[in-house]
């Protein structure tokens, strides 16, 4: 609410962390209370000292006396603004030392041998994340903007949401999220990730978390995210009026002279396929002796995980190749590898980036790899080449890169020569072109586009759970009504009894909206007395002795005829993946596929498809692991229309659970009842 003077008074602050930031002292009937100077007490000090707020956490002790608890409670609120959450000594015992100690932290920070899990001790922390929801509830009275912190309460901004669904909630965690492959370890996997899902954003320390976190959603839960973008401003910065760039950058050149210099700038990490990089670079060496002492590969390998056995066998496996190859082609001018094993600090990153004549980025599966946006953001107007393996996510957006099968040895080496021989011309126009898209779509922009998501979500209408007052006035209406109209989209076969007792009621128009074929739909609901619509409404039956009918029938089909190649070759690299071929539309489904490669292949098909199609009226659409391509003018919501129509009706009521689903509630007038089976964003009322 906006004051009378016209001033904006911000919302008020609630921070949750496990702990308050203080130690408190008992003397007799006497408090001393000293503050923290911990991580999280420093990182947060600053909005909690600017803003109105309020930090809600556990003490540090029981207090089981009632008239201290209120004494310290006092304390604590009149003079820091803080709000004490009690805990019993048991309770601290299973949930801190428990489960959040002894199973999630050593998780966190990739040691699944220390785990241990049990199942009291969940119930603990479910138990304690229950009281700090309460808490939190008791502090909310209006337009508050919660901000919880850390794997403690990982089930709170879920529980929260139950409560406020209107609710602004943040979650950050500081500490490490771990690799989907570690995380999934865990029985409470699905509750933990739906808890996090509650908030309305989700912050991590480093794009590696992040990138964990979406995968281990779209493992445990199937739901995607991309985020995709570099920020360009500190390279270009850097570049431009970083003194200690500037010298970084006359000392490579003086020690590479003419020589063309190849960067690899990688993790020290098994997925980004630095053996075989090394292996190519020596097949290269040895098929075309002309590059020898005229090419130089800088490998930088950051130290990662070193106390894993698998890390410490890579290095040991990249120590003796590079040790090879420069025993073998080495002189006493030129090293032909130059092996960097540690952290580098900003200005070096920029002047390799700079300096590179190529930049080979070759993991065996990567999510992103921002190393390549970055190199193209630091060959502003210069003719660098990026050869990049396919499996790298940054490739979908990156086409004018020269790709490359990290598998294949030969094939690698072949590149590295196709680019060292082509002309400078050539590669400053396919630069020319990456720079320009990539500093285009930055951090920035996508952030904007987030916050402006987000701010859409609050305005749009939001979606309420069907609760007892709900159902009621839901159960008195459909009892009133003369004429109903119920609109069903994609039921199961174990409802068409439900349908049959439905259709005999004269009041009652009848029908299912599936996305599936006509020959299943006509067996699982022939004999159901309503209408039916097959394929997303392409296909309609009006009443159980009338013929199948097409909706639009002067549609042509032979794009099928270019398409399904396409789809045919995506299911030829994706094992476990499938053509679902109907009447109207062709589809590729990867539900039996490995997650994240079906993924990937997916974000792949789809713009390849949509740049193919792009005018010519046929959608393509990304669903339930399935990417489906039809004309736009077939869905649910226009045979739901035609229905509403021709049957009118004084109630109305749809109900679904799929994203085809969303075409049919928009199809519903906004005062009738539309009902979405399930979780996740939704029209549907």
């Amino acid at each position: 609410m906006a004051p009378s003077d016209g001033t904006t008074v911000s919302p008020r602050l609630l921070i949750v962390s496990n702990r308050l930031p203080v130690t408190i002292r008992q003397d007799d009937d006497n408090y001393a209370i000293e503050r923290s100077s911990g991580g999280l007490a420093t990182a947060l000090s600053h909005p909690h000292a600017a803003l109105d707020s309020l930090w809600l956490g556990w003490p540090g002790a029981s207090y089981d006396s009632a008239d201290g608890r209120r004494r310290l409670t006092r304390l604590l609120r009149d003079t820091y603004r803080f709000s004490p959450v009690y805990l019993s000594d048991e309770q601290v015992q299973r949930y801190y030392y428990g489960f959040s100690n002894g199973a999630l932290w050593p998780l966190c920070h990739f040691f699944e041998a220390h785990v241990v899990y049990d199942d009291d001790e969940w119930e603990a922390y479910v138990e304690v994340n229950r009281l700090y929801c309460d808490a939190v509830a008791e502090e909310i009275h209006g337009d508050e903007l919660i901000w919880v912190h850390d794997y403690h309460l990982f089930l709170l901004p879920q529980m929260l949401r139950q409560r406020f669904p209107e609710a602004r909630i943040g979650f950050f965690l500081h500490t490490p999220f771990p690799p989907s492959e570690l995380f999934r370890v865990l029985p409470c996997r699905e509750d933990l990730l739906r808890g996090l899902l509650g908030a309305d954003v989700v912050g991590f320390q480093t794009f590696n978390n992040l990138q964990n976190f979406l995968y281990s959603v779209y493992r445990v839960l199937g739901i995607a995210a991309d985020m995709h973008a570099v920020d360009p401003l500190p390279f270009l910065k850097a570049l431009d009026s970083s003194d200690d760039t500037r010298e970084e950058l006359r000392r490579l050149n003086e020690a590479m002279g003419d020589r063309k210099v190849i960067l690899g700038m990688d993790r020290l990490d098994y997925s980004k396929g630095i053996p075989g990089r090394l292996r190519a670079y020596q097949r290269l060496l040895v098929a075309h002796p002309e590059w020898r002492e005229a090419v130089t590969l800088v490998q930088v390998a950051v130290p990662s995980r070193e106390q894993v056995t698998a890390y410490q066998d890579l290095r040991r496996q990249v120590d003796e190749l590079v040790g090879e190859i420069n025993g073998t082609f080495g002189t006493t001018t030129w090293t032909p590898v130059q092996y960097v094993h540690r952290n580098l600090p900003f200005s070096e990153i920029c002047a390799l980036l700079r300096r590179a004549d190529i930049a080979l980025i070759t993991p065996l599966r990567d999510g992103m790899n921002l190393v390549a946006k970055e190199y193209v953001v630091c060959q502003k107007e210069r003719a660098g080449a990026l050869i990049l393996s396919e499996f790298a996510g940054a490739s979908s957006e990156l086409g004018e890169a020269f790709f490359v099968n990290p598998y294949d040895t030969e094939g690698m080496a072949a590149r590295m020569h196709e680019v060292l021989s082509a002309s400078e011309e050539a590669l400053a126009d396919r630069m020319g072109a990456l720079h320009r898209r990539v500093c285009g779509h930055t951090v920035h922009a996508w952030a904007q586009k987030f916050l402006s998501q987000l701010s859409g979500v609050q305005t749009q209408r939001t979606s309420c759970s069907l609760n007892d007052t709900a159902q009621r006035r839901l159960l008195v209406g459909y009892a009133k009504a003369e004429s109903r109209i119920l609109l069903l989209g994609a039921p199961g076969p174990d409802l068409l009894d439900a349908l049959q007792a439905l259709s005999l009621d004269h009041r009652n128009t009848v029908a299912v909206l599936s996305g599936q074929d006509r020959e299943t739909i006509e067996h699982w609901f022939g004999s159901c007395g309503g209408i039916l619509a097959a394929e997303d409404g392409g296909w309609i039956r009006d009443t159980t002795q009338a013929p199948w009918r097409q909706t639009l029938a002067d549609l042509e089909y032979d794009w099928k005829d270019t398409v399904r190649p396409i789809l045919e070759e995506a299911i030829s690299r994706t094992p476990g993946s499938v053509l679902v071929e109907r009447g109207h539309s062709l589809g590729w489904q990867y539900h039996l596929a490995d997650p994240e490669f079906g993924l990937w292949q997916a974000h792949e098909l789809y713009i390849q498809l949509q740049a193919l199609l792009a005018g010519s009226g046929l959608q393509v659409h990304r669903g339930n692991k399935m990417v489906e391509i039809k004309w736009e003018e077939i869905h649910k919501g226009m045979v739901a229309s035609q229905i509403i129509a021709a049957a009118g009706g004084d109630f109305m009521l749809a109900i679904g659970g799929q994203p085809s689903d969303e075409a049919l509630f928009e199809a519903v007038p906004t005062e009738q009842w539309t009902l979405k089976t399930g979780t996740g964003f939704s029209r549907a009322q």
